[in-house]
């Protein structure tokens, strides 16, 4: 079952029902522990199967995969094969179209776990060049790319290319970090298809001692719950979301064994962080990043207590505190927006879009959020210092009148909605339909009563007078909750 959530109230909620029920025999058979090494044990795994599929090195190709020890072989396996690859997770099946308009890849390989083979499927006629122009540039021709697909919650999802030697990188830096000695047992509660876990995997193929370390996953909350009532004499890490720890939430309390409770988004709410640390004993630990940029900040570097940290967090009240950059992120705040701008070591290339590489420039990487720098008192030369995020940074909405053109901001009217509408407890500007034009002003409200009156079309009325601009330059949409990822992040299409 997929679940899904939403925001009301301010706060993250699950929208899915949970069934928290489940017997020993369905919880062992959710949970998949991989053991012997991703270096041992899948990579040669991952090679084989493509050998039996006549995948060749340096092939491209669009890799659907879950999160099961026969997608870790094939992930790993492309790395090795300097392959060209797109990662789609199984669940986002229905972006392959959009995927394939914007690199021209015309093969797609499926991963079948239950089957333990890989199925492909290719369009490409025989005189066809193997690699789109995209995929000539020399980063990539040299060695390959594996290319990463955004959440998809401001416009469509965006293509994002790095190289496999900065996936390596990365996840030798969080393996230094997390766990420099020590075997580690890793549970990922995202796709290793996205950006956050596909460093979980490359953080123990990194690791020296990947031969005794586990890679767990499990597909439902119950097992997961079980999987972390028990003891491991490993470094317990957990790479989950706040929709992780929502759904966990909703479960007895009771004592989880975790040592690293990495929590992806910026935005981990007080009081979601309080009811996770009283009913299981787990502090989680907040982790910054992107997909462009890869790992940005996050808790418990430089050996930072779990007491230092919840003391940080509660010095700035009106900002998210993420922690340390990590070692070698470059971080700097715009004096006239303050808006977060960021260079790391495993930096992306850029962007695929219509077949183009649209390189970034090698600067600063500009994350859209507001937020501030505090220079490093860590103890540690290795960090820039301590951030803390703001709010989002959006463009104006643009409403045309009979006279002239009216710019108003996106939290500005969403507070109006929020503090002096009594019925409404959310709201959220979004993108109009067409960007290049002056449409309606597209909002999405939550009701405090959903049996309210209230109507879409007595809320724009409100709002036309609240703002002196015609009724017609007001879109309303109720909705139940705002829809949000599973990271908190809030949806804007």
């Amino acid at each position: 079952m997929t679940l899904t959530f939403g925001i009301r109230n301010g706060q993250l909620m699950l929208v899915t029902p949970l069934d928290g029920s489940a017997d020993d025999a369905t919880i062992q058979a959710s949970v998949e522990i991989i053991r012997g090494g991703l270096k041992a044990s899948c990579l040669p795994h991952g090679l084989e199967l493509y050998r039996r599929a006549g995948i060749l090195p340096r092939s491209a190709f669009v890799l659907v995969l879950s999160n099961d020890r026969t997608s870790v072989a094939c992930l790993l396996a492309a790395m090795a094969m300097q392959c060209v690859c797109v990662l789609v997770g199984a669940n986002r099946v229905a972006l392959l179209e959009h995927v394939q308009q914007q690199t021209g890849l015309r093969t797609v390989v499926t991963v079948k776990h239950a089957e333990d083979c890989v199925h492909v499927v290719s369009n490409a006629s025989d005189d066809e060049a193997p690699l789109m122009p995209w995929a000539s540039d020399p980063a990539i021709a040299d060695d390959g790319c594996v290319c990463i697909l955004t959440s998809g919650t401001v416009g469509d999802p965006k293509i994002v290319v790095s190289t496999w030697e900065s996936m390596r990188l990365q996840g030798q830096c969080t393996q230094q970090e997390l766990f420099p000695d020590k075997p580690a047992r890793v549970t990922c509660e995202t796709s290793i298809s996205h950006a956050y876990s596909i460093n979980a995997v490359f953080a123990l193929y990194m690791s020296k001692v990947d031969q005794d370390c586990e890679l767990c996953f499990t597909n439902s909350t119950a097992a997961l719950y079980e999987h972390l009532v028990e003891r491991t004499d490993k470094i317990s890490i957990l790479f989950g979301t706040p929709a992780t720890l929502t759904v966990l939430c909703a479960l007895p309390p009771k004592k989880l064994y975790v040592d690293v409770p990495f929590c992806a988004g910026s935005r981990l709410a007080v009081q979601l962080f309080n009811q996770v640390r009283d009913r299981f004993g787990i502090q989680p630990m907040q982790n910054y990043g992107s997909s462009e940029t890869g790992c940005i900040c996050a808790w418990g570097l430089f050996q930072r207590s779990n007491e230092q940290e919840a003391a940080m967090m509660a010095t700035e009240a009106s900002l998210s505190y993420v922690g340390y950059a990590w070692p070698g992120v470059q971080v700097s705040i715009d004096d006239a927006t303050n808006e977060i701008r960021v260079r790391t070591p495993w930096h992306s290339l850029g962007y695929v879009s219509e077949k183009q590489l649209q390189a970034n420039d090698g600067g600063f990487h500009h994350t859209a959020d507001t937020g501030t720098l505090r220079a490093d008192d860590s103890g540690s030369v290795r960090s820039c210092g301590a951030v803390w995020v703001g709010s989002r940074i959006r463009a104006p909405l643009r409403i045309q009148t009979s006279s002239d053109v009216r710019e108003v901001s996106p939290s500005t009217l969403e507070a109006l909605l929020t503090q002096d509408h009594s019925e409404i407890t959310d709201a959220l500007a979004i993108l109009p339909r067409n960007p290049s034009t002056m449409s309606a002003c597209r909002v999405r409200v939550v009701l405090r009563d959903p049996q309210s009156s209230q109507s879409p079309a007595s809320i724009a009325e409100w709002c036309s007078a609240k703002l002196g601009v015609p009724v017609n330059c007001i879109e309303v949409e109720l909705v139940k909750q705002l829809p949000c990822s599973p990271a908190g992040k809030l949806i804007y299409n």
